[in-house]
């Protein structure tokens, strides 16, 4: 299968190095320093102390490629509709789009870019982390979570063999809006609280006070997601909240990191994405709104 990846950070890289195995992968990013080191030397992607070294072809554009079977997005979601369009050369009629990004609210970005029959809504349970450039470390072996929703079944099966292929454990599902909002819940609460306390992951279930906001944060998107049909429940879903949280001493989110490096973050899709699916309900969420809204003064605060 021809595939493209939009964006070589740490997803981008981990599936993008991985599929390239038994794949003719592409992968697409502004960074010419990255694109030239991955031409000429690899991505290297350490797991579990083991190191392999794959080769996938990289470019800065698109700009004279032909359409491939399969675009997946790994830009940050602010940035999905301006990085389709420039791929826009890529995208054929019988191309497929695949998101699997953090947040809600992504199928509006591809379908202006491709019909419902052609877009592909899933999540990973897999993380990456950037060493160096051309170094990445994979950091777990989750499941991808493949919305099936209106994709034919020959091609579910083809995506499917490509990414058990490549050591990711694919799961088909018929939607995953259920799935979407259990990684929701645990980034619009762990994640941005510490991006707005300037913290670690662990910080969060350590302080009681912080503990208590977050315990807030989750009770509200539990009420919004209910509105969507989704019933989420609350106990398991602080349980995962907390172990993540304890999991991860040291660990920063990336909204966390983007606050600090003073860039624009996610939250509009994280955050904003709950309040704004909220108001479409007539509920008030205090909480969320105000956690949004300080994340939204911060950006840029640390550039100046």
């Amino acid at each position: 299968m021809r595939i493209a990846i939009i964006g070589a950070g740490a997803m981008g890289s981990v599936y993008g190095g991985l599929l390239s195995v038994h794949d003719d992968v592409t992968l697409i990013d502004t960074n010419k320093d990255l694109v030239d080191h991955i031409n000429r030397e690899g991505l290297r992607i350490e797991y579990k102390g083991q190191m392999t070294v794959c080769h996938p072809k990289a470019a800065v554009s698109a700009s004279g490629m032909a359409p491939v079977d399969l675009i997946i997005v790994f830009v940050k979601s602010q940035y999905t509709d301006a990085a389709l369009s420039a791929a826009r050369e890529i995208i054929g009629k019988d191309t497929y789009l695949m998101s699997l990004q953090n947040g809600g609210g992504h199928k509006e970005d591809l379908r202006k870019h491709a019909d419902s029959y052609h877009i592909i809504i899933g999540t990973t349970e897999d993380n990456g982390r950037v060493i160096s450039p051309g170094y990445v470390i994979r950091g777990g072996e989750g499941r991808t979570n493949i919305g099936k929703s209106m994709i034919s079944d020959d091609f579910i099966a083809r995506l499917s063999s490509s990414l058990s292929s490549a050591g990711f454990k694919p799961e088909v599902h018929y939607s995953v809006t259920d799935l979407v909002w259990k990684k929701l819940a645990v980034n619009a609460s762990l994640s941005a609280l510490t991006a707005v306390l300037s913290s670690d992951m662990s910080y969060i279930a350590g302080n009681p006070s912080a503990w208590s906001l977050c315990t807030d944060l989750v009770s509200e998107i539990v009420m919004v997601a209910k509105c969507e049909d989704v019933y989420l429940d609350e106990e398991s879903i602080l349980e995962n909240v907390r172990r993540t949280s304890l999991d991860n001493p040291g660990g920063i989110t990336s909204i966390a990191a983007d606050i600090q490096a003073g860039r624009k973050t996610e939250c509009d899709y994280i955050t904003g994405y709950v309040v704004r699916t909220a108001e479409a309900h007539g509920l008030v969420v205090p909480r969320l709104s105000a956690v949004h809204r300080i994340i939204k003064a911060l950006e840029g605060k640390n550039r100046q």
